[in-house]
């Protein structure tokens, strides 16, 4: 069973537009692990830079811990309604004209898209521009919040 972490990615490498928008890739936090993007011989992230070590336009989906939403507990059916919170940051190197198109381009693609075993995502806001203070100082970044509900029960067939 795949993360929604990799749900997310799948949806958004699969559309060339998105891709191009993002040609340092579309990472999952697993993936990136707890030193974030950054360069250099222990980094899985080498892919995110180019040649002379600048920051290529890349993505960062990161999956929050399941709430349970007492409303939606079923104590007779063993089932519970579940948020789950993820976040997608955006990067740039300078500017902001690319990443907000990817950061739109985004929205277009998840906006309603409903995953296996969830109601339709919900788009919960953007950050403004900021500027990343680590590994990748200075960067231009933006943080798109979303939600997916779920229904969980303890065993899933």
């Amino acid at each position: 069973m795949s993360s929604r972490e990799e749900d997310v990615q799948a949806i958004l490498i699969a559309d060339a537009l998105f891709v191009s928008l993002m040609p340092g890739g579309v990472w999952t936090d697993q993936e990136i692990g707890i030193m974030g993007i950054h360069r250099g011989d222990d980094s899985n992230t080498n892919g995110a830079f180019d040649a002379d070590g600048i920051l290529k336009n890349c993505c960062v989906i990161r999956q929050g811990a399941l709430i349970p939403r007492s409303e939606g507990r079923s104590q007779k059916e063993k089932k519970t309604l579940t948020n789950q919170p993820f976040t997608i940051v955006y990067y740039q190197h300078r500017g902001r004209d690319t990443l907000a198109a990817g950061v739109q381009r985004g929205y277009e693609l998840l906006e309603g898209e409903r995953l296996p075993k969830s109601y339709p995502m919900i788009w919960e806001g953007n950050s403004g521009f900021l500027y990343d203070v680590g590994p990748v100082a200075n960067a231009t970044t933006v943080m798109q919040s979303w939600n997916i509900v779920m229904i969980l029960s303890p065993v899933t067939p």
